[in-house]
């Protein structure tokens, strides 16, 4: 196995920052368990361990660390064993939208974002589409929350969600305080299920465009005002692909 050069190195800790993971198209994965459930669905470009492994990887790819350079270049703050650099999918154009669908507007925090995307691998959702100024999906936080689920899915990103949406002829669920309890709303086969910002929910501009909101109802006795983005998505996703 070949030593990690500076040059290597230097890359990996740059990634650190979305300007240069967008200007690479490489992003970082770390532990074990990560990168073997990413390795399906992206290329690597290099992947860096403390010990020999076994690993399905290239072995002019592999590079073999100690563990104070492999402290040097994680995003974790408990370094692991085992880092990937890996290639981020060329984006692609927003074809014909099936099935259940899922958007998120501004949605800004990584840890959501990463349930979000874990949740839609688990109930089988395979679309996911994030407005622009939502967390970026192949930031370390983000990328180690979703516990390898980040490749099982199309990921549109960065994209004008008000255009994608005007364009989308099916229903549009919003997920909003002052929607129908969940139980009592319409339930299509194919429809795009929308979830807002953790602070201001959504943009005027998006949620003109929905033609349904939807709500968890809460108990009488319930202290908080409202549920975590992320836990709202799971109720309300797990509820609608049992019926779609």
């Amino acid at each position: 196995m070949e030593k990690l050069s500076e040059r290597e190195s230097k890359l990996i800790r740059s990634l650190r920052m979305k300007k240069n993971r967008d200007a690479s198209g490489l992003f970082v994965a770390e532990t074990v368990k990560v990168v073997e459930e990413m390795l399906p669905y992206f290329d690597v470009e290099l992947l860096l361990v403390t010990a020999p492994t076994d690993l399905p990887v290239d072995e002019t790819r592999v590079r073999l660390v100690s563990e104070r350079e492999m402290k040097r270049v994680s995003q974790l703050e408990c370094p692991s064993d085992c880092l990937a650099l890996l290639r981020i999918p060329a984006a692609q154009a927003v074809r014909r939208l099936k099935g259940l669908v899922v958007a998120l507007d501004e949605v800004q925090n990584p840890g959501n974002i990463g349930t979000i995307i874990r949740l839609c691998d688990w109930l089988g959702i395979g679309t996911l589409l994030m407005s622009r100024r939502c967390a970026d999906p192949y930031g370390a936080k983000v990328v180690q929350s979703t516990a390898g689920a980040l490749g099982a899915l199309t990921i549109h990103y960065d994209i004008d969600l008000v255009a994608t949406l005007t364009d989308y002829d099916g229903p549009i669920i919003a997920a909003d305080l002052d929607g129908k309890p969940i139980g009592q709303a319409a339930t299509p086969r194919e429809a795009v299920v929308l979830f807002g910002n953790e602070g201001h929910g959504f943009r005027p501009e998006v949620k003109s465009l929905c033609t349904e909101t939807i709500l968890i109802p809460k108990s009488p006795s319930a202290a908080g005002d409202s549920l975590n983005v992320a836990l709202s998505a799971a109720i309300i996703l797990s509820h609608l692909s049992q019926i779609i």
